[in-house]
């Protein structure tokens, strides 16, 4: 593989963090080698769980990516951290934590219809599973890290909060079992906190 280093971007980023950041660039292509990560049946393992039809099933195909994207950067972390390169981690995420005012506005509009706030969650664990996984392992001063970022997200309602939780300590309850179990697993969450008949119906309200 060959990583190519923009000079310009690299002039304001610490050692540790660029180090964290090579290494997960490193483990995210030996990951795409891992065949057993793309054997899901989104059909099979999802719709024939939930099923739904038009415009929702895109949105559907839309949280499983980000819940399978947070669920690949949780395996990528415990892989950096079994090879001893856990600190560059917590410097690196430290490092890209960027608040956005912006980010907060959208969620307080969009709590009221529960399919894209799932969408809005799910695309948060891509950030906040590795965090997660690094505090537990209590690696350097990733608890602070943690912490750091709760308060940059604090505007999010406790219960969307401990869906996060809940979401990031499925791969720990489910160790042995393959990834679209964990995936699966993940996505009944989702939907028991989220996708109930009422907000159903407003999804195409919301989509269109």
């Amino acid at each position: 593989m060959t990583i190519h280093l923009c000079e310009e971007g690299l002039k304001d980023i610490p050692l540790l963090a660029l180090q964290g950041w090579l290494d997960q660039e490193l483990t995210c292509y030996l990951l795409k080698l891992q065949s057993e990560l793309y054997r899901f049946n989104f059909s099979k393992q999802i719709l024939s769980r939930f099923p739904v039809s038009g415009s929702a099933v895109n949105l559907i195909r839309h949280v499983i990516e980000h819940l399978g994207l947070g669920l690949k950067r949780y395996i990528m972390t415990t892989m950096i951290i079994d090879l001893g390169h856990g600190f560059p981690q917590v410097y690196f995420y430290f490092f890209n934590i960027n608040p956005s005012l912006e980010e907060k506005e959208n969620y307080q509009r969009i709590i009221p219809h529960n399919w894209i706030r799932a969408l809005f969650l799910c695309e948060k664990l891509k950030e906040f599973m590795s965090i997660s996984l690094l505090a537990d392992r209590n690696i350097g001063f990733s608890r602070d890290l943690k912490s750091y970022w709760w308060n940059y997200n604090e505007y999010l309602l406790l219960e969307d909060r401990s869906l996060l939780e809940k979401l990031s300590a499925i791969p720990d309850q489910y160790i042995k079992e393959s990834f679209s179990y964990k995936l699966v697993e993940m996505f009944r969450k989702v939907q028991s906190h989220l996708f109930s008949r009422r907000s159903q119906k407003t999804v195409s309200d919301t989509l269109h």
